[in-house]
C-alpha cells in the first residue's frame, strides 16, 4: 500500500487510466471479494425507479384519479357542444345550417318544467269513501240518545233524572254537559202527563239529530281540511268501491268546517231555542268523524304516470330544411333547435358503440387530467411539502368537487351560472394554504366549469375574475371583518363580470337586471357566509388551522393566555415582546406573520406549573435550582415543553400553533446545566445529549423565526449597555450560532431570510431599547434642565419587572458556569459573534 501510496502522486491523480489501476489494484488486495450476481439476480434499475415513483407520488395520484372519476360522473352525460357558443341576439356569421336528418325540437328547460307542472296539477286528489266509519257512528248517536231519552222519561224524581244523564254522559268521555244542559234535558221536553210550553218531545229531537248527521255523513266528510290542499286543487276524485265520481271540492266538508255545517243545520230548524241548539252542536259534533281519506299512494302515482306522458319535444325539423341562414340575428327557436341536433347527434353516436361512444368520455377525462396535472405540478416543484401531504392534497381536491358538485346541481336545474359559487374555492384555498396554490385551483377550476357548461367563455371568464378578487380580498386575513370585505370585493367582481357580458352580447336590459340579482345580491352576499361555516368544518375534519382561527386564538384576553400572565407573568411579558419580534422577522421575509406571533403567545405556556423555576419569573434573588442538583433542574426546564404540548392539547389548541412549543426550543443544549453537571461529576458520567432538548427541529418558517427570537429576546434582557451596535452583534451571533449548529436545517429558512430576520431583529429591539434622558431633581421640581445635568443612557427593557434581579441572577448563573472574565455579561461583547450563545441559554433555562 505504500508503494501505491508513493506512486499516486497528486500529478497522476489527474490521470483516469492511472486512477483506474489504483483502484483496481486496491479492490484486488484489499477488498473481499464477492461472486458476481447472476444475470437473472442482478437488480433492475427501472422497477426500482418505478418502485421509488410509486412510494412518492402514490397518493396524489390516487387523489386525481378519483377526482377525475367524481368529474366524469358530474359533467352532463348524452350532450355535444358544438354550438354552444352560439348566443341570442348575436348575428350568426358561419355558414347556413340544414338539418341532416329528420329530429324533433326539444321543449326547453323552462317549457317542460312548465307542462309538467300542467301535467301534475290535472290529476285530481284520489279520496276514499268509508262508510263503515258513518254505520258506527250513527249507530253510537242513536244508542246514546235512546238511553239519555229513557233516562228523562222515566217516573222518578229530578234529582235522580240528573244523577243519571250524568251517568249516560259519563260514557262518553269526550262529550262535556254543563248543568244548564242537563237541567234543560230533564224539564224541557214533554213527556207523558206533564207538558211543557213548546209541546215538544225528545224523540222528536232525537230524530233530527239523527237526520243532520246521515245528511253529513252523506255529503261526505274529508279527513283534512280543504285549505290544507294545494290552490289548484278544484275538484277531487271520490272512490266509493268500483265506482269513482270526480267533484267540486267546495261541496265536502272538512273535519272542522263539518262543526259550522252541523251549527247551520241545526238553527235553520223552526221554534228550537239557543239552548237546544247548543246541546245539538255538541252532541253533533262529538259524533261527527270523517269518512273520505286520502288515497296518498295512488294519487302519486296518478301524478307520476300524468309526468311521464309529458312529451319532450314541441316540433319536428324535417331533413334538409334550413335551421338559419348566415348573417341571421340568432333568436330562441334556432338556439333551440340547434340544441335539439347536438343532442340527437350525441345519442346517434352513442348508439353506434365502439370508439365513437368512448370518445367523448375520454375527450373529458383529459380535460379533467389537464386541469389536475397543472395543480399536482404546481404544487410538486413550488410547495413539495402540501404535494406529499396526502390529507392537504386530499383536501384540495374536495373543495374543487365541492363547487363542481354545486355548479352540477345548478345545471341541473336550470339556474343561472351566477349562482355557482366559484368563490368558495379561491377563498378556501387561501385560507387554508396561500394565494398561488388557490390561483392555480382558480385557473382549473375555471377550465371544469366552462366544459362543464358547454365550453362557455363566459363562464371560465367568470371563474378567473371572481378567484382573483376573492384572492385579494382575503389573502391577508388580520381582523374580523374579511366577510364584509369579501362581499364587497365579490359584488364588485360580479358587476364588473356581468357588464363585460352584457355589453359584448348586447344582453337586454331586464336579463342584465336578473343576473345582477343573481351574482351581486344573491352569491356576493351569501357566498362568504357560507364559506365560514364550511371552513369551520374543514379545519375540524383535517385539523389545519386558518388566519381567522388565529385571529381568536391572538385576542389576549383568553382564558389560557389569561392564565399565564397570572401564573407566569415574566413568561407572559417574555412570550408578548417573542410575538412582536417574530411578527415583524415574519413579515420581512413573507412568511405568515399571524401565525409566527401567535405561536410565540403559546409557545411557553408549560412553564405555568412552575414558573419560579424560571428565571424570567423570580423576584428578590431567589433560585429554586440552587437547591437541586443538574438532572433534577434538568427534569424541570426539559418538562414545561411536555406540559406544554399537553396543556395545548387540553385547551383544543390547533396543532399549527402547539408545533411551535416542542420545535422553537430543536435539539439545542441546555448548556448551563451541563457544564454545572461536568463540575459535580465529571467528563466521564455525563452524555451531552441527556442536557439537549428532545426536538424536533424547527419544520417551518414561523416555528424558526420563533426559535431565534426566543433566543434574541433572552439574551437582549441581560445586556448591560444594549446600543445599536451591541445589539447588532449579539444578533448575529445568536443566528450564526444556531445556524452553525443545525438547528435550522429542516426549516425552509434560507440565508437571504436569515438575514433578513437578523434586521428585522435589529429594529425591533432598538425600538425596545430606546435612549431615554436621565433628568436631575431640579427638572423633576418643574426647572429648567442644565446641560450639564442631562446625559443620555440606555433605557431598561420596559417589559420585564425587577430587570436589576433578573440580570444579576443571569449574570451569577453565567459566572457560575464559566468562572473567568470573558464570560461576565460586561465582557459578552466580543467582535462580531456578539454576546455568547450560553447566556441565552441560562435566560430561558433558569
Amino acid at each position: 500500500m505504500n508503494a501505491l501510496q508513493r506512486w499516486a502522486t497528486p500529478g497522476w491523480v489527474h490521470d483516469l487510466s492511472r486512477f483506474r489501476a489504483i483502484n483496481k489494484l486496491v479492490k484486488k488486495f484489499f477488498k473481499r471479494k464477492t461472486p458476481e450476481p447472476r444475470p437473472a439476480e442482478r437488480p433492475r434499475r427501472s422497477s426500482g425507479r418505478l418502485l421509488g415513483f410509486w412510494r412518492r407520488h402514490r397518493w396524489p395520484l390516487f387523489i386525481a384519479a378519483a377526482f377525475v372519476l367524481v368529474g366524469v360522473l358530474l359533467f352532463p352525460a348524452g350532450k355535444s357542444f358544438q354550438f354552444a357558443d352560439l348566443r341570442e341576439g348575436e348575428v350568426y356569421e358561419g355558414e347556413q345550417i340544414i338539418a341532416p336528418f329528420t329530429f324533433s325540437i326539444d321543449k326547453t328547460f323552462e317549457e317542460y318544467n312548465r307542462d309538467v307542472r300542467q301535467a301534475r296539477e290535472g290529476v285530481y286528489p284520489v279520496f276514499v269513501r268509508n262508510d263503515s266509519t258513518a254505520a258506527r257512528q250513527l249507530r253510537a248517536l242513536s244508542a246514546f240518545l235512546a238511553n239519555v231519552e229513557q233516562t228523562i222519561e222515566a217516573l222518578v224524581p229530578d234529582s235522580m233524572k240528573l244523577r243519571r244523564l250524568r251517568e249516560v254522559f259519563a260514557t262518553q268521555p269526550k262529550l262535556v254537559m254543563s248543568e244548564e244542559g242537563l237541567h234543560y234535558l230533564v224539564g224541557g221536553f214533554t213527556r207523558g202527563e206533564r207538558p211543557v210550553s213548546n209541546g215538544r218531545r225528545f224523540g222528536a229531537y232525537a230524530a233530527q239529530l239523527q237526520r243532520i248527521c246521515r245528511d253529513l255523513f252523506a255529503v261526505g266528510i274529508l279527513y283534512i281540511e280543504r285549505s290544507a290542499l294545494p290552490e289548484y286543487v278544484r275538484k277531487i276524485s271520490a272512490r266509493h268501491g268500483a265506482d269513482e265520481m270526480v267533484e267540486p271540492l267546495e261541496q265536502f266538508h272538512g273535519a272542522e268546517s263539518v262543526h259550522a255545517a252541523a251549527l247551520q243545520k241545526l238553527r235553520e230548524i223552526d221554534d228550537w231555542g239557543d239552548t237546544a241548539v247548543n246541546i245539538g252542536y255538541q252532541i253533533l259534533t262529538h259524533f261527527l268523524q270523517p269518512n273520505l281519506f286520502y288515497d296518498e299512494r295512488e294519487t302519486l302515482q296518478r301524478i307520476a304516470e300524468a309526468e311521464t306522458r309529458v312529451p319532450r319535444a314541441r316540433g319536428t325539423v324535417l331533413a334538409k330544411e334550413r335551421i338559419i341562414q348566415s348573417h341571421d340575428r340568432i333568436t330562441p327557436e334556432h338556439l333551440q333547435k340547434l340544441r335539439s341536433l347536438t343532442a340527437e347527434l350525441a345519442k346517434r353516436r352513442a348508439s353506434e358503440g365502439g370508439m365513437t361512444r368512448v370518445l367523448p368520455i375520454l375527450g373529458r377525462i383529459f380535460m379533467l387530467m389537464i386541469a389536475v396535472g397543472m395543480i399536482g405540478v404546481f404544487l410538486l416543484l413550488a410547495h413539495p411539502a402540501i404535494y406529499g401531504d396526502k390529507h392537504r392534497v386530499s383536501l384540495i381536491a374536495l373543495i374543487l368537487l365541492l363547487v363542481i358538485f354545486i355548479s352540477y346541481l345548478v345545471n341541473l336545474a336550470g339556474l343561472s351560472e351566477y349562482l355557482i359559487p366559484v368563490a368558495m374555492a379561491p377563498m378556501l384555498l387561501v385560507f387554508f394554504f396561500d394565494a398561488p396554490v388557490a390561483f392555480v385551483g382558480t385557473v382549473a377550476l375555471g377550465l371544469v366549469l366552462g366544459g362543464m357548461r358547454g365550453y362557455e367563455f363566459s363562464s371560465m371568464f367568470t371563474t378567473l375574475v371572481v378567484g382573483a378578487f376573492c384572492i385579494l380580498a382575503v389573502r391577508r386575513v388580520r381582523s374580523r371583518n374579511w366577510i364584509f370585505k369579501a362581499i364587497l370585493f365579490l359584488a364588485l367582481a360580479y358587476l364588473l363580470v356581468i357588464a363585460a357580458t352584457a355589453f359584448l352580447r348586447y344582453t337586454p336590459p331586464e336579463k342584465i337586471l336578473v343576473n345582477l340579482r343573481d351574482g351581486v345580491l344573491i352569491n356576493a352576499l351569501l357566498c362568504p357566509i357560507f364559506i365560514y361555516g364550511v371552513m369551520v368544518i374543514f379545519e375540524y375534519l383535517f385539523d389545519l388551522t386558518t388566519d381567522a382561527t388565529l385571529l381568536e386564538l391572538s385576542a389576549l384576553n383568553r382564558p389560557l393566555l389569561r392564565e399565564l400572565a397570572l401564573q407566569a407573568p415574566g413568561t407572559y411579558h417574555h412570550s408578548i415582546v417573542v410575538g412582536t419580534l417574530s411578527e415583524a422577522a415574519a413579515e420581512a421575509i413573507g412568511a405568515n406573520s399571524l401565525l409566527a406571533r401567535v405561536g410565540a403567545y403559546y409557545h411557553d405556556i408549560g412553564k405555568m406549573e412552575m414558573a419560579e423555576y424560571f428565571v424570567e419569573n423570580q423576584r428578590g434573588g431567589k433560585n429554586p435550582h440552587e437547591k437541586l442538583t443538574p438532572n433534577m433542574s434538568l427534569l424541570v426546564i426539559i418538562n414545561h415543553v411536555k406540559r406544554g404540548v399537553e396543556i395545548a392539547e387540553e385547551n383544543h389548541i390547533p396543532k399549527e400553533v402547539r408545533d411551535f412549543i416542542p420545535q422553537h426550543h430543536g435539539t439545542n443544549l441546555i448548556a448551563y446545566f451541563y457544564k454545572k453537571a461536568l463540575e459535580k461529576n465529571g467528563d466521564s458520567e455525563v452524555q451531552e445529549s441527556d442536557f439537549r432538548y428532545p426536538g424536533p427541529k424547527p419544520q417551518s418558517k414561523e416555528t424558526g423565526i420563533v426559535m431565534l427570537a426566543d433566543a434574541v429576546e433572552a439574551a437582549g434582557r441581560a445586556l448591560r449597555d444594549p446600543s445599536i451596535s451591541r445589539l447588532r452583534n449579539m444578533v448575529n451571533g445568536i443566528v450564526e450560532e444556531r445556524f452553525k449548529k443545525g438547528e435550522l436545517d429542516e426549516s425552509p429558512l434560507t440565508l437571504r431570510d436569515l438575514n433578513l430576520i437578523k434586521e428585522s431583529f435589529v429594529r425591533t429591539l432598538t425600538g425596545i431599547f430606546h435612549g431615554r434622558i436621565q433628568y436631575s431633581q431640579d427638572q423633576k421640581n418643574g426647572e429648567a434642565p442644565a446641560p450639564e445635568k442631562t446625559r443620555q443612557r440606555a433605557a431598561r427593557p420596559a417589559f420585564t419587572a425587577n430587570g436589576a434581579n433578573q440580570t444579576a441572577e443571569i449574570r451569577r448563573a453565567s459566572a457560575n458556569s464559566r468562572p473567568t472574565k470573558a464570560t461576565r455579561p460586561e465582557a459578552q461583547h466580543v467582535g462580531a459573534a456578539g454576546a455568547a450563545p450560553p447566556m441565552a441559554s441560562a435566560a430561558d433555562e433558569a
